[in-house]
């Protein structure tokens, strides 16, 4: 889906903000005829299929990063991704919703690292997500809300909310209930 250009009556120019030792570029909402659009990172966990993010939770996309393999981890996230001198948490997507990978997993994937808060009054931590292939970005309005698929038992515990892109649901994921949750039987 690209950005509504008939019709624009306000834009909200890019700039560069900073948040800690992160410096990023930042598209605000957009209004289009009296409905605003807000961007969203798609993020694809299987051939055709995806789950979007904030854009502000996103951080950095690691190409080759170091990754090591941590024993006895979930199947979803057993290893770590040295990402400014730190180690972090290496969640799989397409392990976590159980589904195959849509490329040759021998390949490198990319990897997209994530800040989220917690807890409210908690700092701000960084992990990361190994994807089968570069996330993109999409305007979003409220027009395109909709019910969170019924395929995956976990969507009701991940996702805040959904939106129909090229006629199929993609659940907005809560990147901090990717990282803290209980695992339960789903691991």
């Amino acid at each position: 889906m690209s950005m509504p250009s008939e019709g624009r009556s306000d834009v909200v120019s890019e700039e560069r903000r900073v948040r800690g030792d992160v410096v990023a570029p930042v598209q605000d909402a957009v209004s289009v005829n009296e409905e605003a659009w807000v961007p969203a990172r798609l993020l694809p966990y299987r051939r055709e299929r995806y789950v979007a993010v904030a854009v502000h939770a996103t951080v950095e996309i690691l190409e080759g990063p170091r990754i090591v393999h941590v024993p006895g981890g979930a199947r979803h996230c057993h290893r770590l991704v040295r990402w400014r001198g730190r180690w972090l948490a290496l969640l799989e997507l397409d392990k976590l919703l159980q589904t195959h990978p849509s490329v040759d997993s021998a390949q490198p994937r990319p990897v997209l690292v994530v800040a989220y808060q917690p807890a409210p009054g908690h700092p701000v931590e960084h992990a990361a997500l190994e994807l089968p292939a570069l996330p993109g970005t999409v305007l979003v309005s409220d027009a395109m809300a909709c019910e969170l698929p019924s395929d995956h038992a976990l969507w009701p515990e991940l996702a805040l909310s959904c939106f129909t892109h090229e006629g199929e649901a993609v659940p907005v994921l809560d990147v901090a209930r990717l990282f803290t949750r209980n695992p339960g039987p789903h691991a």
